[in-house]
């Protein structure tokens, strides 16, 4: 390519660069607005979000028409709302807006002192992430009604009672990884999530209601962060403190939600193969991921999730 091709590198071009990057989520926004008529547009953290803020959005009003911007995580979002927010109702004078609404997990934040957002525009859940509330004994017995024509008979009773206390062992080891986490946040390290491998690292029962560290394999997770945080000399017995902070806090809420929603399909499924087998009947479909975050949304009780965006649409 010559010389005479290739655009002239100015302060002007860099500078219309930085502020098309700077103000990428309002570019967005405006050029929605200009395409087509939306009641709202949701700012999310990924597609997972938008199946589970969708199914519960159209529950009230099937004929919402909802433009969705998956954002790429919590950060992003926040900065789509920071950078949304300030110029929304002061442009487009005389036209009717569609709504900027803002999603976002709470993750363990408040136990980290990090910033809040409060704004009737911005929804942050009260459980780790959205997940979370879809990982309950109420949807369980739900799901296992409406799906998979079980009757409530001793044998589901059983079944339900074993699932409880599965689901809290599971959460309760769950929730130790969050206490070490919260640990090496608060001390300035880093955990690492690929260093984790939940299905390795945990190994549940069904049968027998228990969930295992698999102790290789914490070894082997405990050796990556002494590695990446050799200042902190990090060792079980110092996450104690936090594990004593977080006494009383119901292990489900402090739990990352992915992995309990995997948890979740996993006993479901392994239910489900146990219900067909006592029916005699044929094979048995799984219940896969990317149909278990709609089917899971529509029978989660999520209150603050519904009074939140019914205040946006009078439904």
């Amino acid at each position: 390519m010559s010389s005479e091709n290739k655009p002239e590198i100015t302060v002007k071009l860099l500078e219309e660069k930085l502020a098309a990057s700077v103000e990428k989520y309002w570019i967005k926004f405006s050029n929605i607005v200009g395409s087509e008529n939306y009641d709202s547009i949701y700012f999310l953290e990924g597609s997972d979000d938008q199946q589970f803020y969708f199914t519960r959005s159209f529950r009230y009003n099937a004929f919402l028409k909802i433009f969705p911007v998956n954002c790429g995580g919590k950060k992003e979002v926040i900065s789509a709302f920071e950078e949304v927010m300030p110029k929304y109702g002061e442009y487009y004078p005389g036209k009717k807006l569609p709504i900027p609404l803002f999603f976002v997990d709470r993750d363990l934040d408040p136990y980290l002192s990090d910033p809040q957002h409060q704004s009737k525009h911005l929804f942050e859940t009260k459980h780790y992430s959205f997940e979370n509330y879809l990982c309950t004994s109420s949807v369980f017995s739900l799901v296992c009604q409406t799906y998979f024509s079980r009757k409530v008979d001793s044998d589901y009773i059983i079944t339900m009672q074993r699932f409880e206390k599965s689901l809290l062992n599971y959460t309760y080891t769950c929730a130790l990884i969050s206490a070490a986490a919260i640990y090496l946040r608060r001390n300035n390290g880093v955990l690492v999530s690929n260093d984790i491998n939940i299905d390795r690292l945990l190994k549940t029962s069904y049968d027998h209601n228990t969930t295992k560290f698999d102790t290789t394999e914490l070894k082997k997770i405990i050796s990556k962060i002494r590695t990446r945080n050799t200042a902190l000399q990090f060792s079980i017995k110092k996450i104690k403190p936090v594990i004593e902070e977080l006494k009383n806090e119901h292990p489900l809420t402090i739990s990352r939600g992915k992995w309990v929603l995997g948890f979740m399909i996993k006993y479901l499924n392994h239910v489900k193969a146990k219900f067909q087998a006592q029916r005699a009947g044929g094979p048995v479909s799984s219940l896969p991921i990317d149909s278990a975050i709609p089917i899971l949304s529509e029978k989660a009780e999520c209150i603050d999730v519904d009074a939140f965006i019914r205040q946006h649409f009078s439904l």
